[in-house]
């Protein structure tokens, strides 16, 4: 029988050790968009807001928008502003615009 990938012989994996394992430590040789609800219950918006800091110092280039009231999952609703901010960026990448981040200084 096939193992779900989050159980190990003996059991489920706890979801903390599973977090762990799906964090990204780059090094990231393009800019990085992150955006993210500022009243997220999932990922606490003041974590994003440490790990682009951690980003920043390590010289990646990063932009970061953050949405007032956004919850995890409402940033990814229909219409959401979030996503008409990915495609911008997105496109403007694409299409060999540069970004200079919005690390804070």
């Amino acid at each position: 029988m096939k193992r779900c990938p989050n159980e190990r012989a003996g059991g489920r994996v706890p979801g903390g050790v599973r977090l762990r394992e799906n964090v990204t430590t780059g090094p990231f040789d393009a800019p990085v968009f992150i955006g993210q609800g500022e009243t997220d219950e999932v990922i606490p918006y003041a974590s994003t807001r440490d790990y682009v800091v951690r980003l920043c110092a390590a010289g990646v280039n990063v932009e970061t928008i953050g949405y007032p009231g956004g919850t995890h999952m409402s940033v990814l609703e229909v219409g959401s502003q979030l996503s008409d901010d990915l495609v911008a960026w997105t496109a403007a990448r694409l299409a060999g615009t540069a970004t200079t981040g919005n690390c804070p200084s």
